[in-house]
């Protein structure tokens, strides 16, 4: 079977941030350079990365490393705010970790952070 995953340039050479808001869609199999959080805000999503798939509720987010494919799925009313940040902005932090990816991707969004 072919790879369908594609290389997503704009998160790559873009603005060092981005931010936008999905509404029931789909987002096909990709990857870039840089770190990358889904975080849901309403109902749940199917986020697979690196061919694991986590369904995420309300108050969930994945963190997604560089050049790791991922995609992501909403159904019905389901809501999630994308956050990408360029690889220099937390380069620190990932090699703090000494390269370590999380076995998991996944974790609880605090409420405060849920409420802006």
């Amino acid at each position: 079977m072919k790879n369908s995953s594609m290389h997503q340039t704009d998160n790559t050479i873009g603005s060092e941030f981005s931010s936008a808001l999905h509404e029931n869609c789909r987002i096909a199999p990709h990857f870039h350079r840089n770190f990358e959080i889904i975080a849901v805000l309403e109902g749940s999503c199917l986020c697979t990365v690196n061919s694991e798939s986590y369904t995420l509720g309300k108050g969930e987010a994945a963190f997604i490393c560089p050049l790791q494919v991922h995609e992501f799925a909403l159904e019905g009313n389901s809501v999630v705010r994308r956050i990408t940040f360029h690889e220099h902005i937390i380069l620190t932090i990932f090699q703090s970790i000494k390269n370590q990816v999380p076995r998991s991707p996944v974790f609880n969004i605090s409420p405060d952070l849920m409420s802006m």
